[in-house]
């Protein structure tokens, strides 16, 4: 009889054997996330059986849904395309800029749109528990940029800009990073609002724009535009 007890009491206490998945539940305000694994536990009869028990939940602490941002993913090298299409098919928002290259041949030339920044793809998403497990789960994916172990969020207006110039099909070259200087806005046209720092390139003024999350950065030609500054 005293065996028996012990054997149940132990039970309770038996550690996971195994993940097997995840359960994800979300309302209109929370979201939570359960590990799901195995844990042997013990019939009266002294039988093992196995049975599916839930471990370590995640939820925001403050009740709210967390806000969409924008994060960095590294890829290993060519696969931009990839870990985007994975992306989408998980219904995410992934962003991989673009520019449009001449390769030449000795018979042909051919447009190749290629990665304005190689290696990185960008995701706008509330970050949880769930995105980072799909994430981790993607071929190609090296994981998010991170600082101290956790995701480094771009802010929005550095994203809006880069879309605004690509979307103008506006000429713009890659840059050498650049944080500091006399930082200035564009004020009218089809630029109008984006932010960046003023520079000089072959005697003609131009904007950097720069992402801090990967410290990379391009250049566009502003003369033409009127500026103002920050």
């Amino acid at each position: 009889m005293q065996r028996a007890k012990k054997r149940q009491k132990d039970a309770e206490f038996r550690p996971l054997v195994g993940v097997c998945g995840i359960e994800v539940t979300f309302s209109e305000s929370t979201y939570a996330v359960r590990l799901l694994g195995l844990r042997k536990q013990w019939e009266s009869k002294g039988e093992a059986m196995t049975a599916l028990v839930a471990y370590a939940s995640w939820g925001n602490s403050t009740g709210r849904p967390e806000p969409r941002l924008w994060y960095a993913l590294a890829t290993l090298s060519r696969h931009e395309w990839l870990v985007s299409k994975q992306l989408h098919g998980h219904g995410m928002e992934p962003f991989v800029p673009t520019k449009v290259e001449i390769h030449r041949w000795s018979d042909r030339r051919k447009k190749v749109e290629m990665p304005l920044f190689p290696g990185y793809v960008f995701l706008h998403a509330n970050m949880c528990i769930a995105v980072r497990h799909t994430v981790l789960g993607l071929r190609g994916c090296a994981g998010f940029i991170t600082m101290q172990g956790e995701p480094v969020s771009i802010p929005d207006e550095q994203i809006t800009g880069i879309k605004k110039v690509l979307e103008q099909r506006i000429s713009c070259n890659t840059y050498s990073y650049l944080r500091a200087g006399h930082r200035v806005r564009v004020r009218g046209g089809c630029l109008d609002g984006i932010e960046g720092v003023l520079v000089r390139t072959n005697g003609e003024k131009s904007l950097v724009m720069s992402i801090d999350g990967i410290a990379r950065s391009l250049v566009v030609r502003i003369e033409d535009y009127a500026i103002e500054q920050l």
